[in-house]
């Protein structure tokens, strides 16, 4: 990135196992609110019923984002 910090509008994960550790390593751009909108697709997140992945991702509340499962 620049010196200036530029909003990411749409940020798309798709990575086969490290979804999860994707956002953990882009906590910063979260903290900053400079991603709009991320997209995570993942199938084996969701064998526990997501509860699993809901709690790891439920870091991104305290920075005023929503977890929707879809």
């Amino acid at each position: 990135f620049s010196a200036s910090k530029k909003e990411i509008a749409w940020l798309k994960i798709d990575i086969e196992g490290f979804e999860v550790q994707a956002l953990e390593g882009a906590r910063r751009l979260f903290q900053e609110r400079r991603v709009r909108v991320a997209i995570v697709e993942s199938l084996h997140m969701w064998k526990d019923g997501g509860i699993e992945a809901f709690r790891r991702l439920s870091f991104l509340f305290q920075f005023g984002y929503w977890v929707r499962c879809l």
